[in-house]
């Protein structure tokens, strides 16, 4: 059995982000979204992605980020590894780093 990495999507219907409700650029999730998310999660899940081969999968999701995320980012890549530098980034302050797995282990016998 092979097992993806979820993709979770936080939708909240009334509000902004809980972290900086007063910044207007916070996105919301809107249903179109959450579609959207589902769609990039079928896509992930149907591409072949054992651990070290997972090139196919990344090209993807960096197809994704760079021309329909709804949040624009400037996405930067070494060799399999995606990261994302939000707009307005200052190495001086504080960072939060987000992190994920889009590799599958490949399954054995027990």
């Amino acid at each position: 059995m092979l097992i993806k990495t979820s993709i979770l999507v936080w939708y909240k219907p009334h509000g902004c982000c809980t972290f900086a409700p007063e910044r207007k650029n916070c996105m919301k999730a809107s249903e179109a979204n959450v579609k959207q998310a589902v769609e990039l999660l079928k896509v992930l899940i149907s591409t072949p992605s054992i651990s070290r081969e997972e090139g196919d999968a990344t090209d993807k999701l960096q197809l994704f980020i760079e021309r329909g995320a709804p949040v624009r980012c400037d996405v930067r890549r070494h060799l399999n590894n995606l990261w994302c530098v939000a707009p307005g980034f200052d190495a001086s302050r504080p960072t939060l780093l987000l992190d994920a797995h889009i590799d599958t282990v490949k399954p054995v016998a027990g």
